[in-house]
Formats: C-alpha cells, sequence, structure tokens
C-alpha cells in the first residue's frame, strides 16, 4: 500500500544546504526544485529567508560545495537563487539513491535539519531507514500514514496553525500579531509568514472545489 513518509533527517557536513543552514541556524532554507547534472554534480533552486541578506550571500559564494550562483530575486529578507553544485558537494542522500526515492518539493531546511515528505510502500519507508541508520544520518520520523489517512498540514504546520487558531491570529479583530506569534514559536517573523503562505496555499487548494460551488 502506498504511504506517506515524513522525517527529519539532519543533512551530513560538507552538504551545502545543511552547512549554509547552520551557519544561520535562525534562516529558512526552501528548495523549490533540484535536479541531477551527472559527474556527481547537481543544481537547485533555493529561496533563503533571512535578516542579512549581503552576508547570506557572501557565505554562499564561499562554500566549497557551490560552483556557481545566480541570483533571481534579491530583498531584504530574502533571496531567490539557483546553484551548480560540486561533485560531493550535497545532491541526494546515498540513502535516497540507494532506495531510488525522492523528496517531494518544495521542502524546507533550517539549521541542518530538512523535513521531507516521501511517498513510497511500506518496503521502500523500512529500505530508507535502514540505510539511514547504517550511514549513521541522524534522523526523526515524523508520521508514516497511508494515502487515504495523509494529513493536509505536516505536523510544525499543524502547530503553527494550532497555536494561531488559540490565540486569536485569525480572529477579527486580530488579537496576536505576527510579531508575537513568531516569539511564542521562537521563529524569525518572516519564518512565520512563509508557514502562513505555505498553508494558505495547500487549504486554498483542497478546498477550492468547494469554495466554487458555495
Amino acid at each position: 500500500m502506498a504511504q506517506s513518509l515524513q522525517l527529519e533527517v539532519r543533512l551530513p557536513e560538507g552538504h551545502w544546504a545543511g552547512d549554509l543552514t547552520r551557519l544561520f541556524p535562525q534562516a529558512m532554507l526552501r528548495i523549490e526544485e533540484h535536479m541531477a547534472l551527472g559527474k556527481g554534480r547537481g543544481s537547485a533552486t533555493a529561496t533563503i529567508r533571512c535578516r542579512d541578506t549581503s552576508t547570506v550571500l557572501a557565505n554562499i559564494n564561499s562554500l566549497d560545495s557551490i560552483m556557481s550562483v545566480i541570483i533571481l530575486e534579491q530583498s531584504k529578507s530574502g533571496i531567490r537563487f539557483r546553484v551548480e553544485i560540486a561533485k560531493g558537494g550535497g545532491g541526494f542522500l546515498k540513502a535516497l539513491r540507494k532506495t531510488g526515492l525522492t523528496p517531494k518539493t518544495p521542502f524546507e531546511i533550517r539549521d541542518g535539519w530538512v523535513e521531507w515528505s516521501i511517498e513510497c510502500d511500506q518496503n521502500n519507508a523500512r529500505d530508507l531507514i535502514e540505510e539511514l541508520n547504517e550511514d549513521q544520518i541522524p534522523h526523526k520520523i515524523l508520521s508514516i500514514k497511508s494515502k487515504e489517512e495523509e494529513s493536509l498540514l505536516t505536523e510544525r504546520q499543524r502547530q503553527v496553525f494550532e497555536l494561531a487558531l488559540a490565540e486569536g491570529y485569525f480572529d477579527k479583530p486580530r488579537r496576536i500579531s505576527q510579531s508575537n506569534m513568531a516569539e511564542i514559536l521562537n521563529i524569525s517573523k518572516s519564518t512565520f509568514n512563509e508557514i502562513l503562505q505555505t498553508m494558505s496555499s495547500k487549504i486554498m487548494n483542497e478546498f477550492a472545489a468547494e469554495i466554487r460551488k458555495r
């Protein structure tokens, strides 16, 4: 039976996305798409939300695991960019390559930890966990659900949603500000906004047909 496996994995040292977010633990890196280029290289399109974009950009350019960087968009609160990744610089982990599994995009990385959602069967899920254990890659299983039981929101998104609901963020007038919500969650305001946007997109897409009928 098809399953949806959600897990957090600590990216190893030398992986560009892991190294970058460990340098800036308050930043949120969102991988929009990634592609293998052959000879061990790869490319990725990503957005990083952060407070000091110039310092972050300088560190992206200084990573040995990055061959080139193209800036697609830049603002005071973030950078959208495309990178070419050097051989061994952090494409798919060996555990993914050996099992042939691919995480859904987009996915997010904070402080070296990536949250993946992977569609697979029970055997594939078991094999992936065994490979991660064998490679001594720290990981946390968030949930394993059959496709029929798959949640609309991730565990983290649901936590944010429930807290925002309880604190009156969705009330009119609003009973708590974005800044105070971010403080309670111990995340930046930009990260809180990013989570809200992702949740809103999922909810609107899920219920769009029903809304149109009313």
